[in-house]
């Protein structure tokens, strides 16, 4: 029989080797039951010839206490000596058949259980063909789609619409593109396009932090798990292999068409407009070379101790990965080594975003310092009036407002500060852009990252990748079924020797007693 290349020809095979099992379970336990049948007739047979010779021997013996001539008892003697020997001789066959009775037994039960086993492994085993059949004309459709167009064509025509070359399909790209970097300067828009691409790095290191894992403990299975552990790694491949022929097939087409609307709305002129006091605003000559400065220096924190903190990080994760697969000294100290160079890349970034926020965590603590000399104010002049005083004349009210005076003065040198900082500067730029821009902007981002990703994906690799993963898995599959036959094969014939060796027992005193007297 050839071997199996898909997971429906793995589930029919297997089904109808368990159908083939199931039969040759049935004809076990007829031959076990016929065999106990004629072991229950031997032995009865045995036990009453047994009886028989001991009715003689006892019939020889009587004679013999009653006889008149010693010629009578010497054939009384030889016949009783005849007897004997045979009585022993049955002796012994009964013994044997006693385990041969107790093996017999042993065998039905266990054919009865691989009936039950092989009866229940079919019914499954049908289940699982229903199963693949279904889940087989799916991945079908999916090779299909994957060869016929749009699916096939997708990434070109991806390709062609994020052409601003292209005077057609790139046409709605290429205006929405015009509308964002007309409305945001170059520094901001970039500022902004980094700080996004971050966050997507940080979501995206999740993401591939629980692939590594998963990656991990499918290849200790495979490792010390056997044909099993193999199987279960080449299985959770191949799901992912068909995960992504089903996203791309299901969600491509859509996506497609969503980003070309996206592009539609970002680059429609009447779509959320910039005032011309907005524009100017955003656009202020005076204050350019500030807010570029503000915006580099932003950036190289992000590309300096933020970078390396999240690099660091990662370092981190992976030792630790390692060290809980394979706990050697060398692999834990490298986990507190690592520990050692995130709390130093922590350690710096804290710096840096601190000098970087300094103005604006002082100008926050102003504020607050602030809200309560007001409050003090005010608790100062209620007390001044419950006790009669005049608040205008009282001195823990006028001591009120000069705390509060003192503090406005410094929230005014705070506010000032921040504005002039590098940081207040950005934040300033950033908040001369409406919301309305910023989210336009976001849809466009997102509709370009959904583009692009589509642009790289190559269906007809999905479909080799499907295909490959399947077999892969199917091969391991029939690697790990032939260790648990021969496992399951070990644990019969041990369970069958068992039997013996507890029919042994059973009749080891008379067995012995029997072959040291020589009775067989």
């Amino acid at each position: 029989m050839p071997e199996p290349k898909t997971i429906l020809e793995y589930a029919t095979q297997r089904r109808d080797n368990a159908k083939t099992a199931l039969t040759d379970a049935q004809k076990r336990l007829a031959d076990a039951q016929a065999a106990l049948i004629a072991a229950t007739a031997d032995s009865k047979k045995a036990s009453a010839e047994l009886a028989d010779l001991e009715r003689r021997i006892n019939d020889i013996r009587q004679k013999l206490s009653g006889i008149v001539t010693p010629a009578d008892g010497e054939v009384l003697l030889d016949a009783l000596e005849l007897a004997t020997v045979r009585l022993r001789s049955k002796q012994a066959a009964v013994a044997n058949g006693k385990g041969k009775f107790s093996m017999a037994q042993a065998n039905v039960a266990q054919a009865q259980s691989d009936v039950a086993a092989a009866s229940a492994v079919r019914t499954q085993a049908q289940t699982a063909v229903d199963q693949a059949t279904v889940a087989n004309e799916a991945r079908e459709a999916l090779v299909q789609a994957l060869d016929d167009a749009p699916l096939k064509d997708l990434p070109a025509e991806v390709g062609k619409a994020l052409d601003p070359a292209n005077p057609v399909e790139g046409a709605a790209f290429k205006k929405a593109k015009e509308r964002i970097e007309g409305d945001i300067p170059e520094k901001l828009l970039q500022r902004a396009k980094d700080r996004r691409t971050q966050a997507v790095g940080t979501i995206a290191q999740e993401d591939k932090n629980v692939a590594a894992a998963e990656d991990a403990l499918l290849k200790e299975r495979e490792t010390h798990g056997g044909p099993a552990g193999a199987a279960a790694k080449a299985w959770v491949a191949f799901l992912r292999a068909e995960a992504a022929a089903r996203n791309f097939v299901n969600a491509a087409e859509d996506s497609f068409d969503a980003a070309k609307s996206t592009f539609a709305e970002v680059g429609n002129p009447a779509r959320a407009p910039l005032t011309p006091e907005q524009k100017a605003l955003i656009d202020d000559a005076d204050l350019k070379d500030d807010r570029e400065t503000a915006a580099g220096e932003e950036g190289t924190i992000d590309t300096g101790v933020a970078k390396t903190l999240s690099e660091n990080k990662i370092l981190l994760d992976e030792a630790i990965l390692k060290a809980k697969a394979d706990p050697t000294d060398t692999n834990l100290a490298a986990v507190d080594a690592a520990k050692v160079n995130v709390d130093e890349a922590q350690s710096n970034f804290d710096t840096a975003i601190g000098n970087w926020r300094k103005a604006e965590a002082e100008l926050v603590a102003a504020n607050l310092a602030v809200d309560q000399k007001s409050a003090a104010l005010a608790e100062a002049i209620q007390k001044a009036v419950a006790a009669g005083n005049d608040p205008n004349t009282d001195p823990d009210v006028a001591f009120a407002k000069g705390e509060l005076t003192t503090a406005e003065n410094k929230l005014k040198d705070a506010d000032e500060a921040y504005r002039i900082s590098h940081h207040g500067i950005l934040d300033l730029w950033e908040a001369a852009v409406p919301d309305a821009t910023w989210r336009l902007f976001e849809k466009y981002e997102d509709a370009l990252e959904v583009l692009n990703t589509l642009k790289g994906v190559n269906p007809s690799g999905l479909k080799a990748d499907l295909k490959s993963k399947e077999e892969a898995y199917v091969t391991a599959q029939v690697a790990a079924d032939k260790s648990t036959n021969i496992l399951q094969q070990l644990a019969a014939e041990q369970a069958q020797r068992v039997a013996r060796q507890e029919g042994a027992e059973q009749v080891a005193d008379a067995r012995r007693f029997s072959a040291l007297r020589g009775d067989e």
